[in-house]
């Protein structure tokens, strides 16, 4: 059995975090698009998201899910 767990949750790993993920047993990433993001242009978003990926992958963890930011409560 494969399980996930959303990102939010190891972000205080840093650049560690799907390695931390990986040794807490999950395979798969809930991951939220960071709010400093929004107003960038196009080919930094881009970047941003292929070093998500790299890491991700590098680790041996699957994204499997990505959505926009949050906040609570919604506002």
């Amino acid at each position: 059995m494969r399980l996930g767990s959303t990102q939010a949750l190891f972000s205080g790993y840093g650049e560690q975090c799907y390695r931390k993920m990986k040794a807490f047993g999950f395979d798969y990433a809930d991951v939220s698009i960071p709010g400093e993001l929004h107003g960038t242009g196009e080919e930094a978003y881009v970047q941003r998201w292929l070093n998500e990926k790299k890491r991700a992958e590098e680790a041996g963890v699957t994204i499997h899910q990505v959505h926009g930011p949050w906040r609570y409560p919604p506002a």
